[in-house]
């Protein structure tokens, strides 16, 4: 008897001790990875929350907005109660994961998000210029834009677009935002504008950033750097050929096969009014990198460009203008394209002088007069 004392005292004294020891692990700074409800596989919105515990206040702030909701909170046993309502239910707790319930219907993974002594960064940084993510040899390229994706009220996620590097990109319009929560600068990407790729920035140097994925089950680091800018001569010598004529189809020098045999809606296809467009969910990635022409025009070299000094730009079917808007010479030697059928397109020039210029892009091409099946070819063109 008298030897079991000492157990049943100190069992006494862990159970004792475990709220304790939970409240200790809690009070940090933790970030959604992975959502579910308990019965389906909905995705829920709650990824890429914040949760910054402090002894009896709750910071909660998304990785798409810029405010911060603030609660207090008591940790009884292991419910969490706010404002004396139950808010979660802590069913893991560690150093690398915190799982909570909500409601008996979702549960979330988050893992911990540790300061790191990371030099400032601004958003604009990353504005005007494409930036490369590179991971274990894949690699994609980014353009980001200033355009808000006003999903909801409070969203401050941006437009931006990812394409794969590589001679032929096929783009695809995504939302971004960089955070910065007590300084841990977090940078945001979605994949198929619903996922979101997380990941904080661990260092920067140079026009490159070194990245810590969020997510476990991703690789350990990422390098996001940004493209060569061109000389200034050469960026001159591009803007001046440019603007210098109309650019006509001569020769089509390589074409991939078919990527992708989809079907534009109707409305889609009756709908020329770009502020309509921009009303209907997923117009954007339905639509970017369309010319909205088939593909025997296309192949018959009936396309044409032209650039404008004042920045202004046509594409013209035939010598008739198709599709008219706004054009940039990013610093990369990059052309975009905005404005127009597509909210954003970026054309790589492969070589230019004051005769030729040769381009590579891939669009969207129906495949016949007033058909709603397409194909996305990737391609390179000569123009005189």
């Amino acid at each position: 008897m008298l030897n079991q004392l000492p157990m049943k005292f100190i069992s006494q004294l862990l159970l004792l001790s475990l709220p304790l020891l939970a409240s200790a692990q809690l009070e940090q700074t933790w970030i959604a990875v992975e959502s579910r409800q308990v019965t389906t596989d909905f995705i829920s919105p709650i990824d890429g929350t914040i949760f910054d515990f402090g002894k009896d206040s709750l910071h909660i702030k998304n990785v798409f907005s810029d405010t911060a909701i603030v609660k207090n909170y008591v940790l009884r046993n292991n419910q969490i109660a706010v404002n004396d309502s139950a808010f979660a239910v802590i069913k893991h707790i560690s150093s690398d994961s915190l799982l909570l319930e909500f409601d008996e219907w979702m549960l979330s993974v988050f893992y911990p998000l540790e300061p790191v002594m990371a030099p400032e960064i601004n958003r604009h940084e990353l504005l005007g210029s494409t930036w490369t993510l590179d991971f274990e040899g894949f690699k994609q390229s980014w353009n980001f834009t200033d355009s808000p994706a006003e999903h909801f009220k409070h969203d401050e996620s941006k437009i931006c677009v990812s394409r794969n590097a590589g001679e032929f990109t096929n783009g695809s319009t995504e939302y971004w935002n960089l955070t910065n929560f007590k300084n841990r600068f977090l940078l945001t990407l979605t994949m198929g504008q619903f996922d979101k790729q997380i990941y904080q920035v661990v260092s920067t140097s140079s026009d490159t950033f070194l990245l810590k994925p969020i997510s476990n089950w991703l690789i350990d680091e990422v390098r996001f750097f940004k493209v060569s800018s061109l000389p200034q001569v050469e960026f001159e010598r591009f803007s001046k050929s440019l603007t210098a004529k109309h650019w006509k189809t001569t020769e089509i020098l390589n074409n991939s096969p078919t990527t992708r045999i989809g079907d534009l809606s109707e409305s889609q296809l009756d709908s020329v009014d770009m502020d309509k467009l921009s009303l209907s969910g997923g117009s954007y990635a339905a639509w970017f990198d369309t010319l909205l022409i088939t593909k025997q025009q296309f192949f018959s070299k009936q396309v044409s460009y032209q650039f404008n000094a004042d920045f202004t730009y046509c594409i013209s079917l035939s010598n008739n203008q198709y599709d008219c808007g706004t054009w940039q010479l990013l610093e990369d030697g990059t052309i975009k394209l905005d404005e127009g059928w597509g909210h954003e397109q970026y054309i790589t020039i492969e070589e230019i002088t004051d005769t030729k210029l040769v381009l590579s892009n891939c669009n969207q091409f129906s495949i016949q007069p007033q058909s709603n099946d397409y194909n996305v070819i990737c391609y390179t063109i000569q123009l005189e």
